[in-house]
């Protein structure tokens, strides 16, 4: 007994010791202000000034908070097809020739995909509970008169798990849907196409997919207009998990 706990004890601090004890943050090359404790960077061309910052990372995706200002006499049509994240650019910024150029994810279309799924999925909920329905109507009208005990218990049975599993696809339906209004919600939050008139602002979340094994020490986030374009410069920083 002692000899497997010993074991049990060494392969815990083995897979301690392999853990990894870093993760990375994006900060910008220059902070120009701070924002509710993120650092943001800022970038302007003649008629349009930027502000942004790094927000959230994940498996496949990497969020940023974008301000716009424009600041000329004519409106700007302001669009996610148009930003892009530009990585393994080095310190000067100079894109490399293997460099990888990375549209923003463009929230309606992610919100169009996703009201589909939910209308999809919404149906199919539909016709099943219409078959159960009537399936249930089905042994309300059947006579059991005649029926054994053993009969009797085995559609009991029968009943009691039908319901069990009816109450369980509800269940996971109405927490799938709540999934759904969610993630749509969080789209309707980003960024989306927008004229900006002079002298007004907007802002919002703007998303790209990303691959970790693809980053590069520094990187640059773009945003493009029909005549201009705003370049906001980043870095990649380790960073220590407290112990």
């Amino acid at each position: 007994m002692k000899n497997l706990l010993f074991f049990l004890v060494l392969v815990l601090l083995l897979l301690s010791a392999c853990a990894p004890n870093h993760y990375y943050v994006f900060e910008p090359v220059k902070t120009d202000r701070w924002d509710n404790g993120k650092a943001m960077t800022q970038s302007s061309s003649k008629t349009l000034e930027g502000s942004l910052s790094y927000s959230t990372i994940s498996y496949n995706q990497i969020n940023f908070e974008l301000e716009l200002l424009n600041t000329g006499d004519k409106p700007i049509v302001i669009s996610s097809d148009n930003f892009y994240y530009l990585i393994n650019t080095d310190s000067l910024f100079q894109i490399k020739a293997l460099n990888i150029n990375e549209r923003a994810i463009n929230p309606d279309d992610m919100i169009l995909k996703l009201e589909r799924e939910r209308y999809s999925e919404a149906n199919k909920h539909c016709i099943l509970s219409s078959c159960n329905l009537l399936l249930s109507l089905g042994d309300l009208a059947s006579s059991h008169k005649n029926e054994t005990y053993e009969e009797r218990k085995s559609r009991e049975k029968e009943e009691k798990e039908r319901q069990e599993q009816l109450d369980n696809d509800q269940k996971n339906y109405e927490e799938s849907m709540n999934n759904y209004k969610s993630e749509i919600k969080e789209w309707e939050n980003s960024l989306r196409k927008t004229t900006l008139d002079p002298g007004k602002s907007v802002k919002g979340t703007i998303h790209f997919k990303c691959n970790h094994d693809l980053f590069g020490d520094f990187s640059a986030v773009v945003v493009k207009t029909e005549d201009e374009s705003l370049i906001f410069k980043f870095q990649k920083v380790k960073k220590s998990y407290k112990r």
